[in-house]
C-alpha cells in the first residue's frame, strides 16, 4: 500500500501507478492546522481524481469570498473548458483542528 498526501496527484498517473504497482494507493487530504489527514479514501476505492470522504470527527464547508471572485455558486468564473469548478477555502472543524 502506498499512501499520498502532500500534493494532488493526477488521475492518470495515479492510475498508471497502481497498475505498475499492482497495489492500493490511497490519497489523503489535510493542512497543517488539521495536524493530519482530514479527508481519506478508503482501501476498496478504486476510483482516482479525489481524495475521499472526510475522517470521523472532522467537518469540511468551503467558505464563498465574493470580494475575490471566489465562491462556489454558480459564476461565470466557476467554469473552466465548459465544467463547473467549485471554489471557496476550505474550513475544518474538529478535534483534530488547532485551537487558537
Amino acid at each position: 500500500m502506498i499512501i499520498t498526501g502532500s500534493a494532488p496527484i493526477k488521475d492518470e498517473v495515479l492510475d498508471y501507478l497502481k497498475i505498475c504497482f499492482g497495489i492500493n494507493i490511497l490519497e489523503a487530504y489535510g493542512l497543517t492546522e488539521s495536524t493530519g489527514p482530514a479527508t481519506f479514501t478508503g482501501f476498496t476505492n478504486s476510483l482516482s481524481g479525489h481524495v475521499g470522504w472526510n475522517v470521523p470527527g472532522v467537518a469540511i464547508r468551503l467558505k464563498n469570498y465574493p470580494e475575490l471572485d471566489y465562491t462556489s455558486d454558480d459564476h461565470e468564473s466557476n467554469f473552466e473548458n465548459g465544467e463547473r469548478v467549485i471554489k471557496g477555502e476550505v474550513c475544518l472543524k474538529g478535534g483534530v483542528v488547532f485551537k487558537k
